[in-house]
Protein backbone atom coordinates (compact mmCIF):
# COMPACT_ATOMS: atom_id res chain seq x y z
CA UNK A 1 0.00 0.00 0.00
CA UNK A 2 1.06 4.01 -0.33
CA UNK A 3 2.35 5.71 2.54
CA UNK A 4 -1.07 6.56 4.05
CA UNK A 5 -2.24 2.81 4.14
CA UNK A 6 1.26 2.22 5.61
CA UNK A 7 0.81 4.46 8.40
CA UNK A 8 -2.91 3.67 9.24
CA UNK A 9 -1.93 -0.26 9.19
CA UNK A 10 0.82 0.86 11.43
CA UNK A 11 -1.23 3.32 13.22
CA UNK A 12 -4.20 0.85 13.96
CA UNK A 13 -2.28 -1.23 16.13
CA UNK A 14 -1.69 1.54 18.97
CA UNK A 15 -4.86 3.40 19.00
CA UNK A 16 -8.41 2.12 19.72
CA UNK A 17 -10.75 1.94 16.74
CA UNK A 18 -12.09 5.35 17.07
CA UNK A 19 -9.45 7.92 15.99
CA UNK A 20 -11.08 10.56 14.15
CA UNK A 21 -9.49 10.82 10.93
CA UNK A 22 -9.51 14.15 8.37
CA UNK A 23 -7.68 14.16 5.03
CA UNK A 24 -7.73 15.99 1.35
CA UNK A 25 -10.07 14.74 -0.36
CA UNK A 26 -7.86 13.73 -3.08
CA UNK A 27 -6.50 10.85 -1.59
CA UNK A 28 -8.51 8.45 -3.17
CA UNK A 29 -11.29 5.50 -2.87
CA UNK A 30 -8.66 3.54 -1.61
CA UNK A 31 -7.45 5.08 1.58
CA UNK A 32 -11.30 5.32 3.11
CA UNK A 33 -11.51 1.69 2.28
CA UNK A 34 -8.42 1.26 4.55
CA UNK A 35 -9.51 3.48 7.17
CA UNK A 36 -13.08 2.03 7.24
CA UNK A 37 -11.67 -1.78 7.98
CA UNK A 38 -9.16 -0.52 10.48
CA UNK A 39 -12.68 1.15 12.29
CA UNK A 40 -11.28 4.43 12.08
CA UNK A 41 -14.30 7.43 11.57
CA UNK A 42 -13.61 8.41 7.93
CA UNK A 43 -14.63 12.24 7.71
CA UNK A 44 -13.73 13.54 3.88
CA UNK A 45 -14.72 17.09 4.06
CA UNK A 46 -14.70 16.93 0.07
CA UNK A 47 -13.57 20.67 -1.56
CA UNK A 48 -13.77 22.74 1.88
CA UNK A 49 -11.65 25.56 2.63
CA UNK A 50 -8.63 24.43 5.23
CA UNK A 51 -10.82 26.49 7.59
CA UNK A 52 -14.03 24.92 7.00
CA UNK A 53 -12.24 21.20 7.88
CA UNK A 54 -10.38 22.43 10.87
CA UNK A 55 -13.78 24.02 12.20
CA UNK A 56 -15.46 20.14 11.28
CA UNK A 57 -12.62 19.21 13.24
CA UNK A 58 -13.18 21.36 16.40
CA UNK A 59 -16.28 19.94 16.30
CA UNK A 60 -15.61 16.69 16.25
CA UNK A 61 -12.78 16.79 19.19
CA UNK A 62 -15.54 18.68 21.41
CA UNK A 63 -17.92 15.74 20.51
CA UNK A 64 -15.96 13.76 21.96
CA UNK A 65 -14.59 15.01 24.97
CA UNK A 66 -18.24 15.96 26.41
CA UNK A 67 -19.29 12.57 24.26
CA UNK A 68 -22.16 14.56 22.50
CA UNK A 69 -23.64 11.85 20.40
CA UNK A 70 -24.75 9.56 23.55
CA UNK A 71 -26.56 13.01 25.19
CA UNK A 72 -28.23 13.93 21.50
CA UNK A 73 -28.97 9.96 21.39
CA UNK A 74 -30.74 10.01 24.31
CA UNK A 75 -32.29 12.94 23.79
CA UNK A 76 -33.87 12.18 20.56
CA UNK A 77 -34.24 8.25 21.23
CA UNK A 78 -37.35 7.26 19.44
CA UNK A 79 -39.07 4.48 20.42
CA UNK A 80 -42.64 2.78 19.89
CA UNK A 81 -44.23 5.32 21.88
CA UNK A 82 -43.07 8.77 23.13
CA UNK A 83 -44.06 8.12 26.55
CA UNK A 84 -42.65 4.33 27.16
CA UNK A 85 -40.46 3.21 29.85
CA UNK A 86 -37.27 2.95 27.26
CA UNK A 87 -37.13 6.07 26.24
CA UNK A 88 -37.15 7.94 29.70
CA UNK A 89 -34.36 4.94 30.71
CA UNK A 90 -31.98 5.53 28.31
CA UNK A 91 -32.86 9.08 28.68
CA UNK A 92 -32.17 8.76 32.52
CA UNK A 93 -28.93 6.67 32.49
CA UNK A 94 -27.49 9.45 30.25
CA UNK A 95 -28.41 12.46 32.59
CA UNK A 96 -27.25 10.42 35.09
CA UNK A 97 -24.31 9.71 34.11
CA UNK A 98 -23.26 12.25 31.18
CA UNK A 99 -21.57 14.43 33.66
CA UNK A 100 -19.13 12.11 35.22
CA UNK A 101 -18.06 10.66 31.82
CA UNK A 102 -17.66 13.63 29.74
CA UNK A 103 -14.08 15.98 29.88
CA UNK A 104 -13.34 19.49 29.15
CA UNK A 105 -10.67 19.57 26.52
CA UNK A 106 -8.78 22.17 28.18
CA UNK A 107 -5.40 21.02 29.74
CA UNK A 108 -5.39 17.87 27.52
CA UNK A 109 -3.04 17.56 24.89
CA UNK A 110 -4.35 17.64 21.08
CA UNK A 111 -2.25 15.45 19.30
CA UNK A 112 -1.95 16.16 15.09
CA UNK A 113 -0.46 13.76 12.79
CA UNK A 114 0.24 15.91 10.08
CA UNK A 115 0.92 19.98 9.99
CA UNK A 116 0.31 21.40 7.05
CA UNK A 117 -2.77 23.86 6.47
CA UNK A 118 -5.49 21.83 7.68
CA UNK A 119 -3.35 20.67 11.24
CA UNK A 120 -2.46 24.00 11.37
CA UNK A 121 -5.79 25.48 11.39
CA UNK A 122 -6.74 22.96 13.96
CA UNK A 123 -3.80 23.91 16.09
CA UNK A 124 -4.82 27.45 16.36
CA UNK A 125 -8.77 26.85 17.56
CA UNK A 126 -7.81 24.12 19.67
CA UNK A 127 -4.60 25.78 21.25
CA UNK A 128 -6.05 29.11 21.85
CA UNK A 129 -7.12 29.94 25.04
CA UNK A 130 -10.65 29.82 24.47
CA UNK A 131 -10.06 25.61 24.63
CA UNK A 132 -7.15 25.47 26.12
CA UNK A 133 -5.24 22.65 24.97
CA UNK A 134 -1.61 21.38 24.59
CA UNK A 135 -0.68 21.01 21.04
CA UNK A 136 1.73 18.19 19.96
CA UNK A 137 2.07 17.29 16.36
CA UNK A 138 4.33 15.04 14.20
CA UNK A 139 4.79 15.30 10.37
CA UNK A 140 7.73 14.32 7.87
CA UNK A 141 8.92 17.37 8.51
CA UNK A 142 9.61 19.80 11.34
CA UNK A 143 7.99 22.96 10.53
CA UNK A 144 9.58 26.45 11.64
CA UNK A 145 10.60 27.35 15.35
CA UNK A 146 8.42 30.26 14.48
CA UNK A 147 5.43 28.60 13.65
CA UNK A 148 5.91 26.14 16.61
CA UNK A 149 5.62 29.19 19.03
CA UNK A 150 3.05 30.58 17.16
CA UNK A 151 1.00 28.01 17.57
CA UNK A 152 2.41 26.78 20.67
CA UNK A 153 3.39 23.33 19.00
CA UNK A 154 5.44 20.60 20.19
CA UNK A 155 7.05 18.39 17.86
CA UNK A 156 7.16 14.98 17.91
CA UNK A 157 9.79 13.04 15.88
CA UNK A 158 7.71 10.05 15.94
CA UNK A 159 4.26 8.77 16.16
CA UNK A 160 4.99 6.44 19.19
CA UNK A 161 5.91 9.50 21.35
CA UNK A 162 2.97 11.56 20.19
CA UNK A 163 0.44 8.70 20.69
CA UNK A 164 2.35 8.49 24.14
CA UNK A 165 1.33 12.00 24.91
CA UNK A 166 -1.78 12.70 23.33
CA UNK A 167 -5.74 12.76 25.03
CA UNK A 168 -6.89 12.70 21.26
CA UNK A 169 -5.57 12.37 18.30
CA UNK A 170 -6.71 14.00 14.61
CA UNK A 171 -4.86 12.23 11.44
CA UNK A 172 -4.95 14.72 9.23
CA UNK A 173 -2.26 14.48 6.63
Amino acid sequence: PNFLGRKVSWLHQYISPSILSLYPPDKGEYQEQLLTMAGIIYCNSGLAAAEAVADFAVTMIISTFRHLPWCMGAATFISSSPHSPAREEVFRACHTHATAARHNPRGHTLGLIGFGNIGQHIAAKMGNPAFGMHIAYHDLERKPAAVEAQLRAVFYPDLPSLLRVSDCVVLCT
